[in-house]
């Protein structure tokens, strides 16, 4: 939810399979408390905040992991003149988007293979505007498909609310260099789209 003064307050719930469980069940489980792991989490987004992750026993096997991410990011959007650009917050995630820029070459080349990961990453933001302010314009839909994958998003967008849906698939562990160039443009394809801008104006 976005308040009138640019204060950002967001609840998330995040689900886990395969070896994203292993690593993410780690974090939890070794993490110094559930507010260290939240402010460590969202010190990398781009509004930052203050927040908490609760976990069910994380040290479990035999139970499903499953998270839920509260948080306050103050000043998270710069509500200044009539019309206000932002970026879809990214909150606390354990797979934000600048993750995905560790894969990129500054050459846009490759000379050995690249182990990426394969799998399947969803990321779904439901944002509420405060009142007095109407949403004037979201991104256009993306849609990016070649041999290393896929990159879906789509907006759905009434006056004062907003739903971005966005998924990955990478689909293979490891990519050799002559396959780097579909790779970098899925990748950008999700880089660019997560840092496009909605915008919002104030009635």
């Amino acid at each position: 939810m976005l308040s009138p003064d640019g204060m950002i307050a967001g609840s998330k719930v995040i689900g886990t399979s395969g070896r994203a469980d292993t690593v993410i069940r780690s974090a939890v489980a070794n993490a110094r408390s559930p507010q260290d792991l939240a402010t460590r989490l969202i010190s990398q987004s781009p509004e930052g905040g203050f927040g908490v992750v609760h976990a069910d026993n994380p040290r479990s096997l035999a139970t499903v992991l499953s998270l839920k991410a509260e948080w306050t990011s103050p000043h998270g959007v710069v509500m200044t003149g009539k019309t206000v650009p932002f970026s879809i917050p990214v909150g606390i995630d354990f797979l934000p988007y600048q993750t995905f820029r560790q894969y990129l070459s500054a050459s846009g080349e490759r000379r050995y293979p690249i182990i990426v990961g394969s799998g399947v990453n969803t990321w779904t933001y439901d944002i509420g505007l405060p009142d007095g302010y109407s949403l004037d314009s979201v991104p256009p839909a993306s849609k990016v498909e070649n041999s290393a994958g896929l990159y879906t998003a789509t907006y759905e967008a009434s006056e004062d609310r907003m739903r971005v849906s966005r998924r990955l698939t990478i689909n293979k562990d490891i990519y050799e260099p002559d396959e780097y160039p579909a790779l970098q443009a899925l990748l950008y394809a999700l880089i660019d789209d997560a840092r496009s801008s909605a915008f919002v104006t104030r009635r």
